[in-house]
């Protein structure tokens, strides 16, 4: 994505995301603070996890820009840095097929994150260092319609087919009917995503909302 400003704005925001998020305090509701209350343990007990956001096109015009495909925003924490950045995602369907979903790259001459920056802290209780990885995957909506869906990640090294526990929630009606009209042909979508759609996409969805807010979903390996 050829954009300095944006560009430069985004590796800040992901920056200061990335380093500042797990040493927030937890509030009681949480999932990973009521995860550790049920077995009794810390942050230290688990040796890798992963969340996922998951975004969709709010207009006709985006679901075209972005050649009909949602936007995940993917975050990956390990004790062993050479397990990051995750090597590979995919959608697992109901009939157990693999379809594998693409990274996105964004660069400028100012800045760049290419999905590769890895970030070592702490979590606010635990005593091992821990490392991050953020990066942002494109999915074809097809692929999210069924409930039945599962979310797989690769770690780099040993640890492959590491399965996300997501809120998958329901895919937006505008979605469906986006979906639906490409699938007869009434609508086209563009053959590559529009850089300027999904700047506007990435602003509105992930780096507004998530100023100075955490949401951890646990994963179970």
């Amino acid at each position: 994505m050829r954009n300095s400003n944006f560009s430069l704005i985004l590796f800040l925001f992901l920056f200061l995301f990335i380093a500042g998020w797990p040493m927030q305090t937890y509030s009681e509701s949480d999932p990973w603070d009521e995860f550790k209350k049920e077995v009794g343990g810390t942050d230290d007990i688990v040796e890798r996890y992963a969340d996922v956001d998951i975004a969709y096109p709010a207009s006709k015009e985006e679901y075209c820009g972005l050649s009909g495909n949602a936007i995940a925003m993917m975050r990956a924490i390990s004790e062993h840095k050479d397990e990051l950045p995750i090597e590979r995602a995919c959608i697992r369907t109901a009939d157990n097929r693999e379809v594998e979903i693409k990274k996105l790259v964004m660069s400028s001459t100012n800045s760049s994150f290419t999905g590769d920056e890895i970030t070592k802290t702490k979590f606010s209780d635990g005593k091992k260092d821990i490392f991050v990885n953020l990066s942002f995957w494109s999915i074809p909506v097809s692929l999210l319609v069924d409930d039945n869906f599962v979310f797989v990640i690769d770690f780099r090294v040993d640890r492959k087919g590491f399965t996300l526990n997501i809120d998958k929630g329901d895919v937006d009606t505008n979605s469906l009917e986006y979906l639906m009209k490409q699938s007869c042909g009434a609508i086209k979508v563009d053959e590559r995503i529009d850089a300027k759609v999904l700047e506007n996409f990435l602003m509105r969805e992930f780096i507004h909302p998530y100023s100075g807010k955490q949401n951890v979903i646990v994963v179970h390996p």
